[in-house]
């Protein structure tokens, strides 16, 4: 039995359900429109590009009363915005967007739900290890 979502019933003023992931104790999901649809063409035309941008997930590191550790955020966006040849752009930031760690481009949403539960299980079990960055592919 095919349990898929029918995409085609979601517009762009619809909501299609989220993209499950498995988020670990330790993190805040701040912003979330990351679907679980892929982009449609249609008669020349990308009906569904309006769930798909720059702003897709927002993920940070959140421990209370914990100035010591690093502060991690991990961000999607689909890049160019509204552009049915774009990828999915995921990207592991410490502090801010000029300390971009590294960085993971697929036009395939699994492969990003995959590597995103990569990260942060990498980032949750050695939080404040220096070369936490040599173990990130």
């Amino acid at each position: 039995m095919d349990n898929r979502i029918d995409q085609k019933q979601f517009t762009y003023r619809e909501s299609p359900p989220l993209l499950p992931l498995r988020i670990p104790t330790n993190w805040i999901v701040t912003y979330n429109k990351f679907y679980d649809i892929d982009p449609i063409m249609e008669n020349g035309q990308f009906v569904n590009g309006g769930h798909f941008d720059e702003d897709l997930l927002v993920i940070e590191r959140y421990i209370p009363n914990a100035a010591k550790w690093p502060r991690y955020v991990i961000d999607l966006g689909w890049r160019p915005s509204s552009d049915f040849k774009g990828t999915y752009g995921l990207t592991l930031i410490l502090e801010n967007f000029e300390n971009i760690l590294r960085e993971f481009e697929s036009r395939d949403r699994f492969e990003i739900e995959k590597k995103l539960e990569e990260w942060l299980e990498i980032l949750n079990i050695r939080p404040s290890d220096p070369d936490i960055i040599n173990l990130i592919k």
